[in-house]
Formats: structure tokens, sequence, C-alpha cells
């Protein structure tokens, strides 16, 4: 064990590690930042729009260095200058698209990404035969090249990141108003600048980030977080600081993997492993997030399938007045055996076994078959109040008996006057200090 974390220390303080680690975990934190303001918006695809936009602008900019034999960091400087025309062009399209015609917004970012991306791989064909040499270094754009980054880069990514910091802290609130009612940022003159600046740097993140990170992780970094933060809080602060924790911690999990799985004979590139490893955390979060996980709804929906069962068999022994042997009991809940041992194993403690294979209610018991009948009939009357007729009422109170609360049937009991049979004239049993009367 202390060997392995001493192999760890050695790794993350290696000087070249340290940095492109330094660099992509700063590029991700403002990709998820940025992911967040689009995800606000619905439009968690303007990332793969902006993203995919920029490959045909790589190789116009190659066709320029090519022309006029450029080579070198020029070379790469008319490579992201071509990527943030054609972004830009991308997103003036998708504008011009769901103002003029009236496009849908998943409709237009369809055809902007169609469109872009067919251009760029019509470009990139012609490319790979005109010079093999600039496709190649075209092509490193896609996946990314995280490993060069230096200390420059490092600085230049702190100062963007620390930007989109400050103009977030300081424009969050009208970042909510504007994102939820336009038309009131509008009136208040918020509305246009405020769009402006958010396409204007994400330009300048996604533009600055495309040559480490690549066109992949880009795309999925400025969706997976944000979808995964929603699935955990309700507050957009948070959203904010729980999707740059995803965006942090895939960064230096995805970098320290690519190197870690890689070896010789085996190159893992980094930008694509962070882009799994956010994928991942979107997936969990889907499946496991308290705010409507697939697999905690599930949970949640079993446990209320069980105790409307649990229920609804002490509303048959306590109306029976007399002990059910275990397969009456069965047939009237429509279940297997092991659901109908779970029913029973649940209500220990308000039955008692009598006889063989035989339960009757005890005490405790009674009170709560009582107040469940109770909130039955006194949603009874109610409906039958508003106007629903006999015949109807009984089959609804069915189903909302199993969720009326304590301050539900306080106002019930105020709306209805304190009502003593239901409308089928039955009596409604009696509540006094807390302990329904079973008499």
């Amino acid at each position: 064990m202390r060997e392995m974390w001493l192999d760890l220390h050695a790794i993350f303080m290696d000087p070249t590690f340290s940095i492109s680690l330094l660099g992509s975990a700063l590029a991700c934190i403002s990709l998820s930042l940025i992911g967040v303001i689009y995800s606000l918006r619905r439009s968690a695809l303007v990332g793969e729009v902006i993203a995919h936009s920029a490959f045909p602008g790589l190789i116009l900019g190659g066709f320029v260095g090519v022309y006029f034999n450029i080579t070198g960091e020029p070379l790469s400087f008319l490579f992201l200058l071509g990527a943030i025309v054609t972004a830009h062009l991308s997103m003036k399209k998708l504008a011009y698209l769901q103002k003029r015609f009236h496009r849908s917004a998943d409709s237009a970012l369809m055809m902007s990404i169609s469109s872009f991306l067919g251009i760029g791989i019509l470009l990139a064909s012609i490319m790979q035969t005109l010079s093999p040499v600039v496709y190649k270094d075209i092509v490193i754009f896609l996946y990314g090249r995280v490993a060069t980054m230096l200390f420059a880069h490092v600085v230049l990514y702190s100062l963007v990141m620390s930007t989109l910091l400050l103009f977030i802290l300081s424009c969050h609130r009208r970042i909510k108003v504007f994102e939820f009612d336009k038309i009131y940022a509008t009136s208040l003159g918020i509305g246009k600048w405020l769009d402006k600046f958010i396409l204007f740097i994400t330009l300048v993140v996604v533009i600055i980030a495309l040559r480490s990170c690549g066109i992949l992780l880009l795309s999925g970094m400025m969706t997976t977080p944000a979808i995964a933060a929603r699935w955990w809080v309700k507050r957009v602060s948070s959203m904010f600081v729980l999707a740059a924790i995803f965006g942090g911690f895939s960064a230096v999990m995805g970098s320290y993997l690519s190197l870690y799985i890689g070896g010789e004979g085996v190159i893992l590139p980094t930008g694509p492993v962070i882009t799994v490893v956010s994928a991942t955390i979107t997936i969990f979060s889907i499946l496991f997030g308290p705010r409507g996980g697939v697999v905690l709804c599930a949970i949640r929906r079993f446990v209320f399938a069980i105790r409307c069962r649990e229920e609804n068999l002490l509303k048959s022994l306590y109306k029976k007045g007399e002990a059910m042997s275990f397969s009456d009991m069965k047939h009237f809940l429509h279940v297997s055996w092991p659901t109908f041992f779970l029913v029973v194993l649940r209500l220990r403690k308000k039955v008692e076994l009598s006889g063989s294979y035989f339960l009757q209610l005890n005490e405790r018991g009674k009170a709560r078959a009582a107040r469940i009948i109770r909130l039955h009939r006194l949603w009874e009357v109610y409906l039958y109040e508003v106007g629903f007729t006999k015949s109807r009422v009984h089959v609804f109170a069915e189903e909302i008996e199993h969720v009326l609360t304590e301050e539900m049937e306080e106002m019930l009991l105020k709306r209805l006057n304190n009502p003593t049979h239901c409308p089928h004239k039955q009596k409604i049993p009696a509540k006094s200090e807390g302990v329904y009367e079973t008499s």
C-alpha cells in the first residue's frame, strides 16, 4: 500500500504530468461552468455545435498555412483563428434558424452540427491528399494534446477561468433572471449584453481549450457535468459548484487513468478518457441521484406499493373483525408468496399469529386500520361535496387514502365540519387525543 502511494506521489509530482493535469483541470472546470448556463437554457447541445463547427475552421486555417507555406506556431494560430470564425458563424446560423424560420432549438442544433461537420469532413479529405503533414496536425485537435501543455498554457487557462468565475459570481442573479424569464430580463435591459457576453466567453473558453483538450473532450465536458449536477441539487448556485467539482474530478481521474492504463504499445488519449470518466459520473447520477434517480425512484415505487398492500391488508382484517388465513389474505392482495410474506413481516408489530397460519389485528394494528378507514371515508365525503357521484368516490378514495397526511386530514375536517358518516352511510372512525376509536 505504501509503495502504491509513493508511486502516485511520484506521478503527480512529475513536472510534465502536473502541468498537463492542472491545465486540463482548469479547462474542464471552465467548460463545466459554461455547460451549466446552456443546460439552464435547455440547450446542452450547444457545446456539440461549437466543438464540431470548429472542425472546418481548423482545416480552412490549414489551407491558408499550406498556401503561404506557414509552419510551426503561426500555423497553430491559423488553426485557432479559423476555428473561431466557423464557431461564431455556427452560433449565428443557430440564432438565425430559430428566429427567422421559427425552428425549434433541437432541429436548429442538429442542422448546424450536421452541416458544419459535413463540410469539415469534406475539407479534411481534400487536406489529406494536399498535405498529409498538416492533416496530421489537424487530426490531433480531435483528441487533444494534453501532454504537450506548457506553463504558459496553464497561466492562460487560469486567467480565462478566473474571468469566468468573476462573471458568474457577479452576474449569477442576472443569469438566473435571464434564463428563466427573458421578457422580464429584457425589460430591465440586461438581456442583450448578457447574451452577447455569454457567447463571447463561451467561444473564448472553447477555442483556448481546443488545442489541449480536443473536440471530443470539449463537446463532452460542456454537457455531462451539468447534466450530472442536476440530479443532485436544486439551486442554480449549487449546480455551478457541483458541476465544477465533477469537471475537475473527471480531469484528474481521466489524466491519471490515461497514464496508468496506457503503457508501452498502448496509447490512450487523455481527452477521451476524461470524457469517459465524466460520462460514468453522469450515468451514476442518473441512476442514484436523489432528484429523480432511476434506481431510487424504483425503490420508492416499490416501498409505496408494499405500504399500500400493508394498509389494504389492515383494512380487510379490521372490516372482517376476525382472523384470516394466509391463503385468503394472499388471494385478497393479489401478490406472490414472497411479496405476501414481506408484507406480513413488515406488519409484525400490528398483527398476531392466531392458530395455524391465521392472522388477526392487535390494538396497534386496529388503531392504524381505523385511521386508514377514517381517511378513506373523509375523502369520500369531500369528493361527494364537490360533485362526484357515490359510485365514483370509493374508487378515488382507494387511491388517495395512502398519501393523505395529518395536515390534510385537519384541513378536511375543517372544510367538512367534522362529518360522522360517509356518503354510503358508513360510520367514520372517531379520533380522540390521537387514538382512533375502534368501536
